[in-house]
């Protein structure tokens, strides 16, 4: 088989689920990895079996990886996404895409200057559960959506933490968790018109927010409610709920089902959230993309779309009302 050679820039917790999803796909072969922390590198490339570097353009140069799987902090995102579609690698990068639209813009242009393909790392796309649901929302199963919640919540001491340091985040939970929530709606339900976010009072003392709340209402008219904290939990499984005109949905942890209105009977579905096995479909997904055997399931106006909304999400923060993305981002 020709396999297909892969990099790996940032060493990071989450480059290790990477790593694995890689390693259970037989085409792929991941050739090296880098990071400015050579410590961390020098643990990946271990469960690698591959070369380690401290300087990701050393890497691409010495190592010409077709696909490069960007996990570095988000504000990194553009150098190094950038950098590696210059060199003629394609880019599947972690989420969020970039901490701003006019950063994400500039990934976008390069990789369409590069002819090269470029997305954001969306594992809930992946999911089975949420591929089902969206088949059988769209088959009419619960009828005409009338309201998405989306709830990731959950107890984590983000103190000592990149993700709480704006400078290389972006922000707080808001960029870091609303990136999948956000994305999950826009896969379900469309285009996302419009937006309100409120900051919930702090718990860790962080210099970002800790927990927010997200309303949006999407082109179609539906309306979407997203509970994200780093602080609070909610006692439930489900983390997608669609209540429709005849019934409702739940996609959870453990498992998902939906039920229409004045039937008793639950109907099962799915076996709930594989974390490794959506990874491993996410990198499938990019190389038969890379290989021409297959559409995107994300591409990288989605992934541009979900930094346009978490942005303008910020700024109805600030402003403590609803705005209109598309007004918000011609202006």
């Amino acid at each position: 088989m020709d396999r297909i050679r892969v990099a790996i820039v940032g060493c990071g917790k989450i480059a290790a689920t990477h790593l694995q999803a890689l390693q259970a796909i037989e085409e792929a072969e991941v050739v090296a990895v880098a990071d400015v922390d050579r410590a961390a590198a020098e643990r990946l490339a271990a469960s690698a079996a591959c070369p380690d570097y401290d300087d990701p353009q050393e890497m691409l140069e010495r190592e010409s990886p077709e696909i490069v799987c960007v996990c570095t902090p988000p504000a990194d995102h553009p150098e190094v996404s950038i950098a590696c579609l210059r060199n003629g690698a394609h880019v599947l990068c972690e989420k969020p895409f970039s901490i701003d639209t006019s950063s994400a813009t500039r990934m976008v242009d390069a990789a369409e200057r590069a002819g090269r393909f470029l997305t954001m790392a969306s594992k809930f796309r992946f999911v089975e559960d949420v591929r089902k649901a969206r088949e059988l929302m769209e088959a009419g199963a619960v009828g005409k959506i009338v309201l998405c919640e989306i709830a990731f919540c959950g107890r984590a001491d983000m103190r000592n933490r990149w993700q709480s340091d704006a400078h290389r985040s972006g922000g707080g939970v808001l960029i870091d968790n609303g990136s999948h929530a956000v994305d999950i709606i826009r896969y379900l339900l469309g285009p996302i018109s419009r937006v309100q976010a409120q900051h919930c009072r702090k718990i860790q003392g962080l210099p970002v927010e800790d927990t927010s709340m997200i309303f949006v209402e999407t082109v179609d008219g539906v309306w979407g409610r997203i509970d994200l904290s780093w602080s609070l939990e909610k006692d439930h499984d489900a983390y997608i709920t669609l209540h429709g005109s005849e019934g409702m949905m739940i996609v959870g942890w453990k498992s998902s089902r939906y039920r229409r209105y004045g039937d008793e009977r639950w109907i099962a579905f799915g076996g709930g959230y594989d974390k490794l096995g959506a990874f491993t479909e996410q990198h499938r997904n990019f190389i038969d993309c890379v290989r021409g055997r297959a559409a995107a399931v994300i591409n990288a106006e989605d992934s541009l779309e979900s930094v346009r909304v978490i942005e303008v999400a910020y700024w109805s923060s600030r402003s403590n009302k609803w705005l209109e993305v598309e007004e918000c981002l011609t202006r």
